[in-house]
């Protein structure tokens, strides 16, 4: 009776109520709070802990885990290189890091491209590949340039492709016996993948070790090739590299009628064999002997030697050979006196016997 009127609404409109949404604060300039921490507000909401957590370890199992470490290596193509000198050079990207903190052990962080570049740099390749195989695996694919004869140069050994490039470095244990063997009588340092020989000599190499025993019925033990003089600056290139030394002990066969007797071999003491050029050369301090690399020497088997060049046709070289030998047969003349026998002069033939 006595109580507070209640007052209706009125029909149409509706009650609305003022709600604060920023609260006034207050502090106290002399006695301010202390502000939690970036770590301290992030472990206060449990949200933000519990994403970084699975971020976390989201991370530690994709790139510090066991599970993503690589423990397998296969390697395919290999030759001539064994598994552990691939797997050797492999294993040293793996020590590294990238971006400080990632090991490259690890199948996601590890770099393939530093690896195959690092077997490149190491061996003498045609072509590598490197891939990835979830979950810690790698194939390395190559390709070797392939060996065909043992190159020898300072009492170390080498393996020489066709193209005449060292492709392997080896121990005197490891030359194949069926490869020609070519011992180098320049004095020069070999690295791996040097050009050291020619081609077209490689090539008459193989041409002479197929023939020379065909047509001359002796045995090669080796091949040789002989010091190779630089032209000096500014003066014309002559062929003094390929001159025998005429003395009293060498002979020049001139007439190679099977026929005739053998006492058709003239001395010849002042023969002028220099054949200059007319061009002129001119010399850095140091040249490359690979160019001018022309002449080839083989060493029977009967300790007697035979000088060829890669000027002239091999087999018309080989021909004189035959007949010039097969002229001592007649003449019963025996091989054991023989030094050499030089047929890089054309149709001259100089014979230099033991005394």
């Amino acid at each position: 009776m006595f109580g507070r009127k209640k007052t209706k609404n009125i029909r149409g409109f509706r009650k609305h109520e003022i709600k604060i949404v920023n609260k006034p604060v207050y502090e106290n300039p002399y006695f301010k709070r202390k502000q939690l921490g970036f770590i301290l507000r992030h472990i206060k909401n449990p949200r933000r802990l519990i994403l970084g957590l699975i971020i976390l370890g989201v991370i530690y199992f994709f790139f510090y885990s066991n599970f993503f470490r690589i423990k397998e290596v296969e390697i395919q193509g290999n030759q001539e290189l064994t598994y552990d000198q691939i797997s050797s050079e492999i294993n040293k990207v793996f020590v590294a890091r990238r971006l400080i903190i990632l090991p490259q052990s690890n199948l996601f962080v590890y770099n393939t491209k530093a690896s195959e570049q690092a077997l490149w740099d190491s061996f003498a390749l045609e072509q590598v590949k490197i891939k990835k195989r979830l979950p810690d695996k790698i194939v390395v694919t190559l390709k070797e340039k392939i060996p065909n004869l043992t190159f020898i140069n300072d009492g170390h050994y080498y393996y020489l492709d066709l193209e005449g490039i060292v492709t392997h470095i080896i121990s005197p244990e490891e030359a194949k016996p069926n490869f020609p063997i070519v011992e180098d009588l320049n004095e020069r340092k070999v690295k791996l993948k040097d050009k050291i020989l020619p081609q077209k000599v490689i090539e008459s190499i193989f041409d002479l070790n197929e023939n020379f025993s065909k047509k001359t019925n002796t045995n090669i033990d080796r091949f040789l090739i002989p010091e190779v003089n630089c032209p000096k600056k500014t003066e014309p290139v002559s062929s003094e590299i390929g001159v025998p030394p005429t003395n009293s002990n060498t002979k020049v066969n001139t007439n190679l009628n099977i026929n005739q007797n053998s006492s058709s071999v003239n001395s010849s003491k002042n023969a002028n064999l220099n054949q200059n050029v007319n061009t002129s050369v001119t010399a850095e301090e140091k040249c490359d002997i690979v160019p001018l690399t022309q002449d080839i020497i083989i060493k029977t088997q009967e300790n007697w030697q035979a000088f060829f060049t890669t000027v002239s046709d091999l087999s018309a070289q080989l021909e004189r050979l035959k007949i010039f030998l097969l002229n001592r047969a007649v003449n019963k003349e025996s091989n054991s006196n023989i030094d050499y026998i030089d047929l890089r002069f054309g149709e001259k033939i100089f014979l230099k016997e033991l005394i």
